[in-house]
């Protein structure tokens, strides 16, 4: 993921030289690699929603042509094309938006690497030089010590300058929250902070929030619940929690990062959701429009070879 991360590292790097701040960076980050990849977003949420408009015919032939499996991919075939939908529009855009997601993960969790440009063994220099326990460092998965790493510079830059001119501090307190520092659940644990559990708190909300919104946007294109029952109400609580789960698990700078992901998708749910439900509207009144005009030449036709006849 180097060929993504390296370059949004870049981007974040300018971006907390310009705001001064590590909290507001990330946030700004979030909201502009958002904006980058709007216009996928907007192709997927169009080709899904064009699906689901459909969903009440594809109903009808399957219960039509229940025994005849065939003769139903023929008729969905026909149907797709009658009605101008790619079932497989909504899926492109969403693995191409994958990788960029994760690339975006890796430059918030490993600052050295992406923010620094740093090397390994670069890192390895800098924790040792700030009196870091070598044994945790070595072998251990880059994600879980950058973060460490990087809060350790303040007040010590000039203990490590030489190793690479790109190091600089982060100064990583946002609204009080130390962002380098990870959620602890346990109070008996040296380093829970009561303060920090505000992070997976809200990230639990705000994901439970953007699944909802998804779930009754989906369900006013469809005209009725989502398909799937139990498993739909499921999945709709299981996210939040994995969410909260999640946010105990990695630095609070991650958590902020998740946070306003989940705002900023559950605003651009809600906007494209509207937007798309209005144009379908005018299309099936078109189509309707197109109907009923077809229906009136055959009628007039029909007239007029009657009055022929006679």
């Amino acid at each position: 993921m180097d060929y993504i991360s390296i370059p949004f590292g870049y981007v974040l790097r300018y971006i907390l030289e310009f705001v001064g701040s590590y909290g507001f960076s990330i946030i700004l980050f979030t909201i502009l690699t958002k904006l980058l990849i709007l216009p996928l977003s907007i192709k997927s949420k169009s080709a899904m929603i064009d699906v689901q408009r459909i969903q009440p015919k594809l109903k009808d032939l399957q219960k039509k042509y229940a025994t005849d499996r065939q003769r139903y991919q023929q008729e969905v075939e026909r149907l797709y094309k009658a009605e101008g939908v790619n079932p497989a529009g909504s899926c492109l855009p969403t693995l191409i938006t994958f990788p960029i997601m994760i690339g975006l993960y890796y430059v918030i969790v490993r600052p050295l690497s992406f923010l620094m440009l740093l090397t390994p063994l670069q890192i390895s220099q800098v924790a040792e030089r700030l009196g870091m326990d070598m044994s945790k460092i070595i072998g251990a998965h880059l994600n879980v010590i950058e973060i460490g790493v990087a809060n350790a510079l303040q007040g010590n830059l000039s203990k490590v300058a030489d190793i690479s001119s790109n190091i600089f501090e982060i100064h990583f307190n946002f609204l009080g929250l130390n962002l380098a520092a990870t959620p602890q659940w346990n109070p008996s644990n040296p380093d829970f902070s009561l303060v920090l559990l505000i992070i997976p708190v809200l990230s639990g909300i705000t994901a439970f929030l953007m699944s909802h919104i998804t779930m009754k946007m989906q369900e006013k294109i469809t005209g009725g619940p989502m398909q799937g029952g139990q498993n739909t109400a499921m999945m709709m609580y299981m996210m939040p929690l994995m969410s909260v789960w999640f946010s105990f698990m990695f630095p609070t700078g991650v958590g902020l990062y998740w946070i306003a992901s989940n705002l900023f998708g559950a605003a651009q749910e809600y906007a494209l959701s509207k937007y798309f439900i209005k144009k379908m509207k005018k299309k099936e009144a078109e189509l309707e429009e197109k109907k009923r005009k077809k229906a009136l030449k055959k009628e007039l036709e029909a007239s007029k070879e009657e009055k022929t006849d006679e």
